[in-house]
């Protein structure tokens, strides 16, 4: 199946046999590769799917979207993709879960 058709459900099965398949092949356990599923764009039935098609970690790099999308989440991993602006770090660090931006984890100190 094509990653572009089918729904969220089917897409994300299809999506996990591959990366498993690569993850066996590089002589790593089936699963132990996280699939982040980047929520650009994308509604919140959407994000929801993702994660009842067992997407344990979600993404996005706008906070207005993410405040959104991400309200009452069922359990799941939010990530914060991309450059965080220093207006914005701490509405990131009491978001998101994750971010790889230095500035987050400065305001989350200093809380």
């Amino acid at each position: 199946m094509s990653l572009a058709t089918g729904t969220v459900a089917e897409r994300v099965a299809t999506l996990r046999e591959r990366v498993d398949e690569v993850t066996v092949a590089s002589g790593r356990e089936p699963g132990s590769v996280a699939i982040l599923a980047v929520t650009k764009t994308q509604p919140r039935d959407a994000v929801l799917a993702a994660l009842d098609a067992g997407v344990r970690d979600v993404g996005e790099n706008y906070v207005v979207e993410a405040r959104r999308k991400y309200d009452h989440l069922p359990p799941c991993t939010t990530h914060f993709v991309g450059h965080v602006q220093t207006n914005k770090a701490k509405a990131i660090a009491g978001l998101f879960d994750r971010s790889e931006e230095r500035r987050v984890g400065k305001e989350c100190r200093s809380r």
